[in-house]
């Protein structure tokens, strides 16, 4: 489905239009993952710009919300009509808060054996070997 030639908003209003009408409809509910701006700009027809300003004009509104690395996604509508981010269950918050506590103990490990290969001591050593100097 392209766009309309004979409609007179922007392309990228008509993009934003098509998919808040999806959002309000049902087809797309909270915490569904939209497409990425390159699958909306072949589906439309149009450059990835155009469907980046579409999601940006919908985030401005608070039906999406986008994560760098994750995806955009379709918010919970709140209480004032507006729309919420959706929450993650206590134990997949859990769950993610100790992988990301593993990723960075993995990556403070590499940090040190890197630091010690070029003879360097790491930051928080020499924080740590430094007395505390009192603030005047």
């Amino acid at each position: 489905m392209g766009l309309d030639t004979d409609d007179q908003r922007l392309p990228y209003q008509q993009i934003a239009d098509t998919l808040r009408a999806e959002i309000r409809s049902g087809n797309l509910r909270p915490g569904d993952r939209l497409p990425t701006v390159v699958a909306l700009g072949d589906r439309f027809g149009v450059a990835k710009m155009t469907a980046e300003k579409a999601l940006k004009e919908l985030r401005e509104e608070g039906l999406i919300v986008s994560w760098q690395g994750r995806g955009t996604f379709v918010r919970e509508p709140g209480a004032d009509g507006r729309a919420t981010p959706t929450t993650s269950s206590p134990n997949k918050l859990a769950a993610d808060v100790e992988t990301l506590k593993k990723q960075y103990g993995r990556l403070e490990g590499l940090l040190m054996h890197l630091y010690g290969r070029v003879g360097e001591p790491y930051p928080h050593e020499q924080e740590r070997d430094q007395p505390k100097r009192r603030s005047a």
